[in-house]
């Protein structure tokens, strides 16, 4: 018999070897993990525990890589710039789940 407790993800992910990494991230973007996650069943949805979203789906992108996946070439700083921001997070979000942006970082999981 399995019994199922209603826990936020990131007091989850607290208990995790790799996904304890969320709980240290900007609290905007741990929000927006909540949010993302909020009531999910992860028995339902394995590829979604804590360890697993870690390593293979969250990334941090600083401006010039967040072109990169978003649009799919490389640019440096200076041609990063020209870049309209709010047309840049769209297509991330096309690409992606976009958590938001802190300071320079863009916040996804893939």
């Amino acid at each position: 018999m399995t019994i199922y407790v209603g826990m936020d993800y990131l007091d989850y992910a607290a208990d995790t070897v790799y996904g304890k990494n969320f709980c240290d991230l900007p609290e905007p973007i741990k929000d927006a993990i909540e949010e993302y996650f909020d009531g999910m069943n992860l028995d339902e949805n394995p590829d979604s525990n804590p360890d697993n979203m870690w390593v293979n789906s969250f990334t941090e992108f600083d401006r010039c890589d967040a072109i990169w996946f978003a649009y799919g070439h490389e640019v440096d700083e200076e041609e990063a710039e020209e870049y309209d921001e709010d047309e840049l997070i769209e297509k991330i979000r096309e690409n992606g789940a976009f958590l938001g942006k802190v300071d320079d970082s863009y916040f996804v999981f893939q």
